[in-house]
């Protein structure tokens, strides 16, 4: 995938982060009251939310790197 940066951890501890990646994007929309942001990125629509006082100066045609991750529960 171009544009991905990655790091591959191949463990399924619980609670280990798994699937790191960093993936560049647009800003499509922000709700700066519930925090949620749409964002295109490699040709896919993504809605992400982050706390709300962490975007106040983020805006729609924003260009930003998402830092994505997954880890197991239990």
């Amino acid at each position: 995938m171009t544009g991905v940066k990655s790091t591959h951890e191949v463990t399924a501890k619980p609670g280990a982060l798994l699937g790191n990646h960093a993936m560049p994007g647009t800003v499509t929309k922000v709700d700066h009251k519930s925090g949620m942001v749409h964002v295109t990125s490699m040709g896919a629509h993504m809605v992400v939310h982050f706390p709300p006082p962490t975007i106040t100066n983020l805006k729609a045609g924003d260009k930003i790197l998402l830092h994505l991750g997954y880890s197991f529960e239990g």
